[in-house]
This record gives C-alpha cells, structure tokens and sequence, in this order.
C-alpha cells in the first residue's frame, strides 16, 4: 500500500471512530456530504492522532466533516495533487506540520503475511489507549447493540471494558442466589482496576430481564423494584471499590430502548 493510501485509509478509520459512524459511510462521497456541521472538538482530536495542528481561525474555517477529511487527506499527496485539491489552503497550512510531525508522517506498514484461508480481518484499527471505564450490563443478545450505542454515543465511551453477565448489576448487589456471579464480577473489577486503570463503572439494568425471573424467582409486578434495589446494591459495591458508579435503566420504548438515569 502505497503511504497516500495509507494516510486516507488511516485519517478515515480514525474519523469513523470519532464520530461513530460506519465506516462505508465515509467512503461513500454522497453519505459523507449528508453528515452534519463538523464538531471542533472532533477535529481538534483527529488532527492531534495525526500529529497535527491548527488555529482556532484556521479551525473554524473548516465547516464540515468533508472539509478536514479532504485538509488532511491531501497533506500526503503530491504538490500538483494539492494544488487541484478543493482544500489546497488548509493542505498547505497541513503539509509542513505533515512531513515535519513523526506522528504525522505517512509512513506505509510492514506487508503483512499472508492470512489463512478462511481468516477475517477486521477493518476497525486497534487503539492502545485505554479510557479507565467499565460497563456491567446484561448479557442478553437483544439489548447487546443498544448498550454498545448508549455507551458509544451517549456517554462519549469508546474502548470500555466490558462485564456482560446474567442479570448484570444483579451480580454485584450481594444476592445469596447470586453467590458465585457476584464474587466473579467484583474480583474482575478489581482486576481491571489495578491492571486496566479502571476509574469509572457503567451499571445498566434492563427492562423484562429474564435471569430475574428463572434464576432469583422474582415476579414480574415486583421486576423493575428490585433491578432498580439491585442497582443502588451495585453502586455501593463500586464505590467501595474506590470506583465511580453510574447507573442507568434500559426500557422499551416502541421498536427502541431508552436509557434513563437511575436516581
């Protein structure tokens, strides 16, 4: 792969992250001219990964997500490239940042072997960083791609670690019946805590959980009271724990799932 390739390949997958949108998205010109106003913030964080850096003026003058993809992308291109490139003044004042930054610099990768037959290599780039925050959530496949999006989107969560088991924060509200789950958990936080830098534990409940139910035999009429009793039981343990509690109750709501705070 040529390093121009890899440059747009890389500030794409980056922006996908960022503004947790599909990857297609972005590389399909007519989606990405639909994407709302670019987030300053947003930017400020891509052209930081890429060893970049610009005014706030020079910021503001890039209006949409197009206009930085394209600022970006074309510092890795030839002169008579950036020339006729729609965003030929941001590129330039890019271009010098590009080339002197290690950070910023397109640099091609090693090839890699080839893959076994039948492999599948995931586009998603892998991150080092870690963001010191857990999720206790549910294992239920139905609500799984709802909490993803609610940690992604709603609390601004990428890469957080994460604790699906039966009946989630149930596990670690100290139940008899729960004996063995509730000692898995909190060891596994504990774990994450020290190795992991955890600072932050997201507790989710959800709505019609059966572990409830088959496992704890609690009625239906009586559910929601004692999710919503096992999630202050939770708390307390991460707060005990030295860790930040959050806790939230997942409903249906139509064809959705709202997230609510859980007083």
């Amino acid at each position: 792969m040529s390093p121009e390739a890899f440059q747009r390949r890389a500030v794409r997958q980056k922006l996908s992250e960022l503004l947790r949108e599909p990857l297609d998205r972005l590389a399909n010109e007519t989606r990405l001219s639909r994407l709302a106003r670019w987030d300053p913030d947003v930017a400020r964080e891509l052209l930081r990964v890429f060893g970049l850096r610009l005014t706030e003026e020079q910021l503001s003058s890039l209006e949409r997500v197009r206009d930085v993809l394209e600022a970006v992308e074309s510092a890795a291109r030839e002169p008579a490239a950036r020339a006729a490139s729609p965003a030929a003044a941001s590129a330039s004042v890019l271009e010098g940042l590009l080339s002197a930054s290690p950070a910023g610099s397109a640099v091609a990768p090693a090839a890699a072997p080839p893959a076994p037959a039948g492999t599948y290599e995931s586009p998603l780039p892998y991150e080092e960083a870690r963001i010191g925050a857990a999720a206790v959530y549910c294992s239920d496949g139905r609500v799984g791609e709802q909490m993803d999006e609610f940690l992604h989107r709603g609390l601004a969560l990428p890469r957080y670690d994460r604790l699906a088991c039966p009946g989630g924060p149930a596990a670690l509200a100290g139940r008899l019946l729960a004996f063995w789950e509730c000692q898995g958990v909190e060891h596994q936080l504990r774990f994450l805590a020290e190795a992991h830098g955890l600072r932050k534990v997201v507790l989710i409940a959800h709505e019609g959980c059966v572990y409830y139910g088959r496992r704890l035999g609690v009625a239906v009429a009586e559910l929601e009271l004692q999710q919503r009793r096992d999630l202050d039981l939770a708390a307390a343990a991460v707060t005990r724990l030295g860790l930040e509690a959050l806790a939230f109750y997942a409903r249906r709501s139509g064809d959705r799932v709202r997230f609510e705070p859980h007083a």
